[in-house]
């Protein structure tokens, strides 16, 4: 699974960088990835008000599918912004060591 993970982070490396091109600065590769940190926390933090929920619905015996999906696809997207987050760091380490490379 890692691998995999790891192929969609550099998946989303090549599309940022072509979209945006490069950090101007470490304060902009700092907001942009804790901007995308916080949207997987977001994320993440949905999740566990659901499973709460979900906590709530195993004690009465009334579970429903919904919770669950509404969960799964909290989850997913906090996958999705992790990737995110995963690349935007590799793209501020690649851009280091390319101002830090031998000419």
């Amino acid at each position: 699974m890692r691998d995999k993970i790891e192929l969609l982070v550099v998946e989303e490396l090549m599309r940022t960088e072509k979209k945006s091109g490069d950090f101007n600065s470490h304060h902009e590769a700092y907001a942009v990835t804790l901007e995308e940190l916080e949207e997987m926390l977001d994320e993440v933090n949905h999740a566990a008000k659901t499973m709460d929920i979900i906590w709530q619905q195993v004690k009465s015996d009334s579970v429903d599918k919904f919770s669950l999906a509404v969960m799964q696809c909290d989850l997913i997207r906090a996958l999705e912004e992790g990737v995110q987050v995963a690349a935007m760091l590799a793209k501020w380490i690649e851009q280091m060591d390319k101002k830090t490379a031998p000419k």
